[in-house]
């Protein structure tokens, strides 16, 4: 849609295209499709983009102009370096430049939270959401959700550290870290799928 195509107001807009926006933005027009709704980006749409379509390419996406290139001010616990911070300046966000991989942040993180001034958006009441939106290769659990839009998978060939005695002395899992209340090495489930030798299908 070109600038002259746009209406002079919209029901809703929303700013940033990213894995939250784009989902707010498909809820919304699901949910009334009488409303109009205007979803803003600062990057591309990212179709044809080869690092984007064949995720394994994500390291070369890195500093490039759908990298907003944030990092952290440097601090003495790291030798006064900066670290990195990729955030995607692209249609799906971060979700777009990190090789597709499903991760729920540590449950610890979430708990926190309350007592920084927003109840109820501890992990356990978060929970149901996350489960609503997966859909877990094996099936579900306590944990992990079934029949949701986002197909989640363990990785196929996971990487030997990965089955090394450290890590699986560590707590290591297939699962993932789902819900895990412990720090620790865990394979890193993603949100695609293979169709085919070397092919991978978005489940975006």
């Amino acid at each position: 849609m070109s600038v002259t195509e746009l209406a002079a107001e919209y029901d809703y807009v929303i700013v940033g295209g990213g894995s939250a926006g784009c989902v707010v933005a498909s809820r919304l027009a699901a949910a009334e499709p009488q409303a109009t709704v205007l979803m803003i980006e600062a990057g591309p749409d990212g179709r044809g983009i080869a690092q984007i379509v064949d995720p394994p390419q994500w390291t070369r996406l890195l500093g490039t102009s759908l990298d907003w290139g944030y990092s952290y001010a440097p601090s003495p616990s790291v030798a006064g370096q900066r670290i990195g911070i990729p955030r995607g300046k692209v249609l799906g966000g971060c979700s777009a430049i990190n090789a597709m991989v499903w991760y729920r942040g540590h449950r610890g993180d979430y708990d926190a939270w309350p007592a920084s001034g927003a109840p109820g958006w501890d992990y356990e009441a978060l929970l149901p959401y996350f489960r609503r939106s997966e859909n877990w290769e094996g099936g579900g659990d306590g944990q992990r959700g079934e029949g949701g839009p986002m197909r989640v998978s363990r990785p196929a060939a996971p990487h030997p550290v990965a089955a090394s005695p450290g890590c699986l002395s560590s707590g290591s899992s297939r699962r993932g870290v789902a819900g895990s209340a412990r720090p620790g090495p865990a394979a890193m489930p993603t949100s695609r799928r293979q169709t085919g030798p070397g092919a991978i299908r978005s489940a975006r």
